[in-house]
Protein backbone atom coordinates (compact mmCIF):
# COMPACT_ATOMS: atom_id res chain seq x y z
CA UNK A 1 0.00 0.00 0.00
CA UNK A 2 3.05 2.15 0.83
CA UNK A 3 4.57 1.62 -2.40
CA UNK A 4 1.40 2.02 -4.19
CA UNK A 5 1.00 5.60 -2.47
CA UNK A 6 4.17 6.84 -3.45
CA UNK A 7 3.90 5.61 -7.05
CA UNK A 8 0.13 8.16 -7.11
CA UNK A 9 2.27 10.97 -5.35
CA UNK A 10 5.14 10.34 -8.32
CA UNK A 11 2.42 10.63 -10.98
CA UNK A 12 1.01 13.46 -9.40
CA UNK A 13 4.12 15.57 -9.58
CA UNK A 14 4.88 14.44 -12.62
CA UNK A 15 1.68 15.62 -13.98
CA UNK A 16 1.97 18.94 -12.27
CA UNK A 17 5.52 19.40 -13.57
CA UNK A 18 4.30 18.33 -17.36
CA UNK A 19 1.61 21.39 -16.43
CA UNK A 20 3.54 23.88 -15.67
CA UNK A 21 5.70 23.38 -18.45
CA UNK A 22 3.14 23.51 -21.18
CA UNK A 23 1.76 26.55 -19.35
CA UNK A 24 5.56 28.44 -19.27
CA UNK A 25 5.51 27.65 -23.27
CA UNK A 26 2.25 29.44 -23.88
CA UNK A 27 3.41 32.19 -22.43
CA UNK A 28 5.99 32.68 -24.11
CA UNK A 29 4.48 31.71 -27.53
CA UNK A 30 3.44 34.74 -29.89
CA UNK A 31 0.14 35.79 -30.30
CA UNK A 32 -1.01 34.55 -33.37
CA UNK A 33 -0.78 37.60 -35.92
CA UNK A 34 1.93 38.89 -33.96
CA UNK A 35 5.05 38.11 -35.84
CA UNK A 36 6.87 41.35 -33.63
CA UNK A 37 6.42 39.65 -30.71
CA UNK A 38 8.90 37.11 -31.09
CA UNK A 39 11.69 39.07 -30.10
CA UNK A 40 10.82 38.09 -26.29
CA UNK A 41 11.76 34.94 -26.09
CA UNK A 42 15.08 33.37 -25.43
CA UNK A 43 17.69 32.18 -28.49
CA UNK A 44 15.39 29.35 -30.47
CA UNK A 45 15.23 28.53 -33.84
CA UNK A 46 11.94 28.35 -36.40
CA UNK A 47 10.38 25.64 -38.19
CA UNK A 48 8.16 26.87 -41.52
CA UNK A 49 5.91 24.29 -43.07
CA UNK A 50 5.57 24.10 -46.60
CA UNK A 51 2.76 21.63 -47.81
CA UNK A 52 0.13 21.43 -50.67
CA UNK A 53 0.43 23.21 -53.06
CA UNK A 54 2.13 26.64 -52.94
CA UNK A 55 0.68 29.87 -54.71
CA UNK A 56 0.28 32.78 -52.46
CA UNK A 57 2.41 33.27 -49.46
CA UNK A 58 2.02 36.38 -47.97
CA UNK A 59 1.63 35.53 -44.07
CA UNK A 60 4.96 33.14 -44.50
CA UNK A 61 6.75 35.71 -46.60
CA UNK A 62 5.57 38.01 -43.34
CA UNK A 63 6.75 35.55 -40.69
CA UNK A 64 10.26 34.86 -42.87
CA UNK A 65 11.36 38.38 -43.09
CA UNK A 66 10.07 38.87 -39.60
CA UNK A 67 12.56 35.81 -37.96
CA UNK A 68 15.11 36.95 -40.30
CA UNK A 69 15.09 40.50 -38.51
CA UNK A 70 14.27 38.86 -34.86
CA UNK A 71 17.80 38.51 -32.54
CA UNK A 72 16.45 35.25 -30.73
CA UNK A 73 15.86 33.28 -33.62
CA UNK A 74 19.06 31.70 -34.42
CA UNK A 75 17.85 29.35 -37.59
CA UNK A 76 15.16 27.95 -39.52
CA UNK A 77 14.08 24.53 -40.07
CA UNK A 78 12.16 24.28 -43.55
CA UNK A 79 9.85 20.88 -43.69
CA UNK A 80 8.54 20.55 -47.05
CA UNK A 81 5.90 18.27 -48.24
CA UNK A 82 4.56 19.30 -51.54
CA UNK A 83 4.48 18.85 -55.16
CA UNK A 84 5.48 22.51 -56.47
CA UNK A 85 2.65 25.35 -57.12
CA UNK A 86 2.51 28.28 -59.15
CA UNK A 87 5.73 30.18 -60.56
CA UNK A 88 5.11 33.58 -58.99
CA UNK A 89 4.05 31.64 -55.53
CA UNK A 90 7.18 29.72 -55.57
CA UNK A 91 9.75 32.62 -56.85
CA UNK A 92 8.16 35.09 -53.87
CA UNK A 93 8.79 32.05 -51.50
CA UNK A 94 12.25 31.42 -52.57
CA UNK A 95 13.33 34.73 -52.39
CA UNK A 96 12.32 35.40 -49.01
CA UNK A 97 13.96 32.48 -48.13
CA UNK A 98 17.17 33.20 -50.00
CA UNK A 99 17.37 36.47 -48.10
CA UNK A 100 16.88 34.20 -44.50
CA UNK A 101 19.54 32.09 -45.60
CA UNK A 102 22.24 35.03 -45.74
CA UNK A 103 21.43 36.37 -42.47
CA UNK A 104 20.64 32.75 -40.45
CA UNK A 105 21.42 29.20 -41.26
CA UNK A 106 18.21 27.69 -43.05
CA UNK A 107 18.06 23.69 -43.27
CA UNK A 108 15.11 21.95 -45.34
CA UNK A 109 14.20 18.38 -44.66
CA UNK A 110 11.43 17.15 -47.37
CA UNK A 111 9.25 15.00 -46.56
CA UNK A 112 6.98 12.23 -49.11
CA UNK A 113 7.69 14.73 -51.74
CA UNK A 114 9.28 18.30 -52.51
CA UNK A 115 9.25 18.86 -56.71
CA UNK A 116 9.29 21.51 -58.97
CA UNK A 117 8.52 24.61 -57.09
CA UNK A 118 8.55 22.99 -53.27
CA UNK A 119 12.27 22.04 -54.47
CA UNK A 120 13.27 25.62 -55.85
CA UNK A 121 12.46 26.97 -52.43
CA UNK A 122 14.36 24.27 -50.74
CA UNK A 123 17.59 25.51 -52.91
CA UNK A 124 18.66 28.06 -50.79
CA UNK A 125 19.52 25.73 -47.47
CA UNK A 126 22.46 25.18 -46.57
CA UNK A 127 21.55 21.95 -45.77
CA UNK A 128 18.89 19.72 -47.69
CA UNK A 129 17.56 16.24 -46.08
CA UNK A 130 15.74 13.49 -47.85
CA UNK A 131 14.31 10.54 -47.16
CA UNK A 132 15.42 6.98 -49.73
CA UNK A 133 11.64 7.47 -50.60
CA UNK A 134 11.30 11.19 -51.27
CA UNK A 135 10.33 12.10 -54.70
CA UNK A 136 12.06 15.29 -55.65
CA UNK A 137 13.37 17.28 -58.42
CA UNK A 138 11.39 17.72 -61.64
CA UNK A 139 13.39 21.12 -62.18
CA UNK A 140 11.20 22.97 -65.07
CA UNK A 141 7.81 25.15 -66.19
CA UNK A 142 4.72 23.41 -67.51
CA UNK A 143 2.11 24.78 -68.81
CA UNK A 144 -1.05 23.85 -70.19
CA UNK A 145 -3.95 25.01 -72.67
CA UNK A 146 -7.08 23.73 -72.69
CA UNK A 147 -8.62 23.26 -76.19
CA UNK A 148 -12.26 22.78 -76.11
CA UNK A 149 -13.49 23.96 -79.26
CA UNK A 150 -13.73 20.42 -80.67
CA UNK A 151 -15.99 19.97 -78.06
CA UNK A 152 -18.19 22.62 -79.19
CA UNK A 153 -18.02 21.80 -82.33
CA UNK A 154 -19.74 18.37 -81.64
CA UNK A 155 -22.54 20.27 -79.35
CA UNK A 156 -22.98 23.03 -82.53
CA UNK A 157 -21.63 25.94 -80.95
CA UNK A 158 -19.20 28.16 -82.43
CA UNK A 159 -17.40 30.65 -80.59
CA UNK A 160 -15.87 34.27 -82.70
CA UNK A 161 -13.66 36.08 -81.08
CA UNK A 162 -12.37 39.99 -82.07
CA UNK A 163 -9.74 40.79 -80.39
CA UNK A 164 -7.21 43.99 -80.82
CA UNK A 165 -4.28 42.04 -82.01
CA UNK A 166 -2.99 38.42 -82.80
CA UNK A 167 -1.46 37.90 -79.39
CA UNK A 168 -4.63 39.12 -77.40
CA UNK A 169 -7.26 36.02 -76.64
CA UNK A 170 -3.75 33.83 -76.73
CA UNK A 171 -4.67 31.06 -75.17
CA UNK A 172 -8.41 30.56 -75.41
CA UNK A 173 -10.18 27.51 -74.27
CA UNK A 174 -12.83 27.76 -77.23
CA UNK A 175 -10.21 27.97 -80.00
CA UNK A 176 -7.16 26.44 -80.86
CA UNK A 177 -3.50 28.00 -80.02
CA UNK A 178 -2.38 30.06 -82.96
CA UNK A 179 1.56 29.39 -84.33
CA UNK A 180 2.01 33.05 -82.96
CA UNK A 181 0.05 32.05 -79.64
CA UNK A 182 2.21 28.85 -79.44
CA UNK A 183 5.51 30.54 -79.89
CA UNK A 184 4.43 33.64 -77.29
CA UNK A 185 3.96 31.20 -74.51
CA UNK A 186 6.85 28.71 -75.12
CA UNK A 187 8.84 31.69 -74.99
CA UNK A 188 7.26 32.31 -71.10
CA UNK A 189 7.89 28.86 -70.47
CA UNK A 190 11.76 28.85 -71.38
CA UNK A 191 12.21 32.27 -70.03
CA UNK A 192 10.35 30.85 -66.20
CA UNK A 193 12.30 27.60 -67.40
CA UNK A 194 16.06 29.86 -66.96
CA UNK A 195 15.06 31.83 -64.42
CA UNK A 196 14.09 28.28 -62.21
CA UNK A 197 17.76 26.53 -62.95
CA UNK A 198 19.65 30.33 -61.98
CA UNK A 199 18.17 30.05 -58.61
CA UNK A 200 18.73 26.42 -58.10
CA UNK A 201 21.97 26.45 -59.30
CA UNK A 202 22.81 29.74 -56.89
CA UNK A 203 21.51 28.04 -54.10
CA UNK A 204 23.18 24.93 -54.78
CA UNK A 205 26.57 26.71 -55.50
CA UNK A 206 26.62 25.01 -59.05
CA UNK A 207 27.28 26.03 -62.70
CA UNK A 208 24.13 26.41 -64.12
CA UNK A 209 24.74 24.26 -67.31
CA UNK A 210 25.83 21.27 -64.70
Amino acid sequence: MLIARQRRRLLVWRIAAIAAFVLALVAVLPRPGRVGAMHTQAPHLVRLKLTGLITDNTDRIAAIDAAAKDASVKAMLLTIDSPGGTVGGGMALHDALARFAAAKPLVAVMGDVAASAAYMDAAPSARIFASPGTLTGSIGVLMQSPDFSGLLGKLGINVDMLVSGPLKGQPSGVQPLSPAGRAMLQGIVDDYDTQFVEMVAAGRHLPVDR
